[in-house]
């Protein structure tokens, strides 16, 4: 894929970053056995980040400060379903007991706390708070934190002085070519 992208010229059109795939609902249970975990992902993550910066490609991996890890702790981002239902995480798109409200329906208190939840989420209150890497990932992803008990760091915090010296790396290629 890397040498289409530079032979067809996508670089600056097209970003390529590896996802991590997980299990984060029951009906994903299929795919546990071939999953990365999260050091094992965190390698797979970190080659890629070099082969994209030795191609000169650029490299959505490098993070920056951010004060919410994702869309569904944001009051204005939500996933509508397909029956109305409004879910503040995508995992759970097909659990109506997950709503936390309906384009047609009113508004109830199980709703309410269902986005509370969300709300509450807080990356100052776990085990990240003394963490090198928490402004870049501020907790990852409040669903399997809230569902799971699980953490899902980012590869940084396994790998911080490769992943720095590879930025490095590419900044000092972009001087050279000015």
């Amino acid at each position: 894929f890397l040498d289409l992208m530079i032979e067809e010229k996508l670089g600056d059109k097209v970003g390529f970053y590896p996802g991590q795939t997980t299990e984060y609902t029951s009906s994903c249970g299929n795919i546990s056995g071939v999953c990365l975990g999260g050091k094992e992902f965190s390698i797979a993550a970190l080659e890629t980040s070099l082969e994209l910066t030795n191609r000169g490609l650029p490299d959505s991996s490098f993070p920056a400060a951010k004060n919410l890890p994702c869309g569904a702790l944001r009051r204005k981002t939500f996933t509508i379903t397909p029956s109305g239902g409004i879910v503040a995480c995508w995992n759970h798109v097909a659990e109506p007991d997950e709503y936390i409200g309906h384009l047609l329906e009113a508004k109830t208190q199980k709703m309410e706390l269902k986005r509370k939840e969300w709300m509450d989420f807080d990356p100052f209150s776990l085990e990240c708070r003394d963490c090198l890497v928490l402004p870049m990932c501020m907790g990852a992803c409040p669903y399997l934190y809230i569902h799971q008990n699980r953490l899902a760091c980012i590869g940084w915090k396994h790998h911080t002085a490769e992943y720095v010296l590879n930025y490095y790396m590419l900044k000092m290629r972009e001087r050279q070519s000015e």
